[in-house]
């Protein structure tokens, strides 16, 4: 019985090995499966954290960046109450300055040696004459604008007056306003008079000092479209001349200064990483942000996000129209 049971009892036992084997090796991959998933989601939680830092360290960079020319007090209305009254070459200044690629230009050409008053050659792709801290807002920055890029420059000429009743002399030292002088890469002079976000800017070509008796001639055919231009830069500066400052009368404000700083509000508080609900809160206050923040048409929300990009849009590139 026995030397006949041990073939079958070994058959049973083989096939029954093979069935377990059989049933427990999908458990096994399951298993693996299961083990390498885990260890998938472990590095895809890392990676998660360390994008999640990068970002965050990338946010506290802009954030750094911005900061320069940032309002820390966006929210309050009354901080850009000023901009209503400037020219538009006040209001160009204004977007330029919150520029977050222009405040890193500022930044490189600031910590580069032998460099003086902000002359660089590359504050030229700004349509600058010179780098202009954008700490500075436009009642207190002294912005040298390229007369490529802005029809309100003056260009003139410096020579000795031939008779005496022709000269002219331009007391500086005695002006009502801020003068700045700049020196160009060709040799030009650049005098700007500044006061409270208005600007009057010469480009003087021939003699160096106009402290001198001197005489100043500029040309009077110019294209249809700088003539108007050119009339009033004249009128500006005899003006200028006469009464020792800048008259306010004569710099009107930009006829939609007042849209103008509602987009800078509304960039600086996006620059700030500011909820649009809570920058309508600052703007339109808590009673109508309740009844009109959710209806269907996102009315109000719409409007601040196109507010936006049309700040952002002369941030970068579009603050050069409002010296067209």
């Amino acid at each position: 019985m026995t030397s006949h049971g041990c073939p079958e009892v070994n058959a049973i036992d083989r096939i029954a090995l093979a069935v377990r084997w059989i049933r427990d090796r999908p458990r096994k991959r399951h298993c693996c499966e299961s083990a390498k998933a885990s260890a998938s989601r472990t590095r895809s939680a890392k990676s998660y954290r360390s994008l999640r830092n990068q970002r965050a360290r990338m946010s506290r960079a802009g954030a750094t960046d911005t900061d320069i020319a940032r309002n820390s007090e966006w929210s309050d209305p009354d901080k850009y109450a000023y901009v209503n009254s400037l020219p538009a070459s006040g209001c160009a200044w204004e977007f330029l300055r919150r520029n977050p690629d222009y405040q890193r230009a500022w930044r490189a050409m600031s910590s580069e040696p032998h460099r003086s008053d902000g002359e660089s050659a590359g504050a030229a792709a700004w349509g600058l004459v010179r780098f202009e801290s954008p700490e500075r807002d436009a009642r207190s920055a002294n912005v040298f604008w390229h007369r490529a890029v802005s029809r309100e420059v003056l260009p003139v000429i410096s020579s000795r007056a031939a008779h005496a009743g022709h000269a002219e002399r331009i007391p500086l030292n005695q002006l009502q306003c801020r003068v700045t002088i700049q020196t160009g890469r060709d040799g030009e002079q650049h005098i700007l008079f500044a006061e409270d976000g208005r600007f009057l800017q010469l480009e003087v070509h021939g003699l160096q000092s106009l402290e001198n008796d001197v005489c100043l001639t500029t040309e009077i055919v110019v294209p249809p479209r700088q003539a108007a231009a050119r009339a009033q830069a004249l009128k500006r500066f005899s003006d200028m001349i006469t009464h020792g400052h800048l008259r306010a009368f004569l710099y009107p404000p930009y006829k939609r200064a007042s849209r103008l700083a509602r987009l800078l509000q509304v960039l600086d508080g996006r620059n700030a990483q500011v909820s649009y609900r809570d920058i309508a809160l600052a703007i339109f206050g808590e009673e109508r942000v309740s009844a009109d923040w959710r209806d269907p048409g996102a009315h109000l929300r719409d409007h601040l996000r196109r507010a936006f990009r049309s700040g952002r849009e002369r941030m970068m590139s579009g603050y050069r129209r409002l010296l067209k």
